[in-house]
């Protein structure tokens, strides 16, 4: 899977690199807990925590191929088997999709997604999430 995942981001970012890059970074606060991201060629319009399915769901508007780099506070949604790190299950507009994990600390999980022109939605699905109900977060 690593390979795949490289070989789409290597993709994504040549890509990105042809044509004109938009950029957007900043943070949500869910919970009290900061999901921090950089999006190429998009924007996020939308966060949702599903406690029900032990999921993140990003949506956004893309304007061009692109990746979102997104940094996953492990109290708010983490993915572990027998106490290590285990993968995430990432769907885009509901095919699977590969991703790389660039960084993992004891705090915070990071990804790189690729997405492609006119995807809308990023679900990353785990085995552990925030017991709370369904929250929505918009950026203020």
């Amino acid at each position: 899977m690593i390979s795949k995942a490289l070989i789409a981001l290597t993709i994504a970012l040549s890509v990105v690199s042809v044509g004109t890059v938009k950029a957007e970074s900043d943070v949500y606060d869910i919970l009290g807990y900061d999901v921090s991201y950089e999006i190429e060629n998009g924007e996020i319009i939308a966060m949702d925590l599903d406690q029900s399915f032990t999921s993140l769901t990003v949506e956004i508007v893309s304007y061009d191929d692109g990746f979102v780099d997104i940094s996953i506070p492990r109290g708010l949604l983490d993915a572990t088997f027998d106490e290590t790190d285990d993968i995430f299950y990432v769907s885009i507009d509901g095919t699977e999709s590969d991703y790389i994990e660039i960084d993992s600390d004891d705090s915070t999980r990071i990804l790189i997604v690729p997405f492609f022109i006119n995807n809308q939605e990023i679900e990353i699905l785990s085995t552990e999430v925030l017991s709370a109900s369904l929250h929505k977060f918009r950026p203020g």
